[in-house]
């Protein structure tokens, strides 16, 4: 991982700054306080993450990854894994946006191992965090077939068109609502 070059120290340093990297590449670990709320209701804005470098074999759909996207870090869900020749490439979408793009590994600075939202701590490597965001990574990937091929059929019926749309608002109401119900589940726990 290399940080960026072309990137304004200004701009940097409301996200993620050059010792942060440097300390980063030496111990393959570091913590993230997110700024946006593309990953609501899992993680928001003011949340903490812990990221951890990891292989491209270690990455599956459903997992939730930091990467360099020009000159900053984005943490968004794996809904695809494929590879092209020898290199590796991830579909990323933030679960509240409907367009996703393409990482290459080579930009994975690593995935997202925890989140600490006010005073509780997620490991997303317990079973039941791994289940919910394996069930939203499969969610989101077949919401993203169903749209390509909405978008790839021309003259496609207007009632399979609103179809299509109703099945992304159910996909996303039910991915909130059970992470929400996990997450008050995990609160009582602690």
């Amino acid at each position: 991982m290399t940080f960026p070059d072309s990137a304004s120290p200004a701009f940097l340093k409301k996200l993620v700054s050059k010792t942060w990297v440097e300390e980063f590449e030496k111990t393959g670990t570091g913590l993230l306080r997110m700024l946006g709320g593309s990953m609501a209701p899992l993680i928001e804005s003011g949340d903490q993450i812990f990221v951890e470098r990891v292989s491209a074999a270690k990455v599956c759909i459903g997992d939730i990854i930091t990467f360099w996207r020009d000159n900053i870090l984005v943490t968004h869900r794996v809904i695809r894994k494929f590879k092209q020749g020898d290199k590796i490439f991830f579909v990323e979408r933030g679960d509240q946006y409907s367009i996703h793009s393409i990482v290459p590994f080579t930009s994975v600075v690593g995935k997202v191992q925890q989140i600490k939202k006010n005073e509780h701590i997620y490991y997303l490597n317990s079973f039941i965090w791994k289940l919910y965001n394996k069930i939203a990574g499969i969610a989101l990937l077949c919401t993203y077939y169903v749209r390509h091929i909405g978008r790839s059929t021309p003259g496609l019926p207007v009632p399979v068109k609103n179809l299509i749309k109703k099945i992304f608002v159910l996909f996303r109401w039910l991915m909130e609502w059970f992470c929400k119900m996990l997450i008050r589940t995990c609160q009582k726990k602690s």
